[in-house]
């Protein structure tokens, strides 16, 4: 059977590890050198954008368990409002994802 021998982790205190961190960080900002890039945007006359086709129809969806999990909400909602004696009743709830 092969035997393995199981090395001691090592642990720092939290002083220890933050000042070698900044140690080895002050050594690299020592080698880096300033390295100039040009973010200038090439224009590209030949692109065009693609067409609204190219996307897919978006198919019918199944809300059924949706419209069971509002209904349930809905209902929850309104018994914690009467448990506080406030009458309330939801009149809209709406399925569905609000992008803004």
């Amino acid at each position: 059977p092969i035997q393995f021998e199981e090395a001691e982790p090592e642990i720092y205190d939290y002083d220890e590890s933050l000042s070698e961190k900044q140690h080895k960080e002050e050594q690299q900002d020592n080698t880096d050198e300033d390295v100039e890039v040009n973010f200038k945007a090439k224009e590209s006359l030949d692109y065009k954008l693609p067409t609204v086709n190219l996307f897919a129809p978006d198919k019918p969806k199944n809300q059924s368990k949706e419209k069971k999990i509002v209904r349930e909400n809905i209902k929850i909602l309104e018994e914690t409002f009467a448990s506080f004696g406030i009458r309330a009743s939801v009149e809209r709830a709406e399925i569905g994802v609000w992008a803004k």
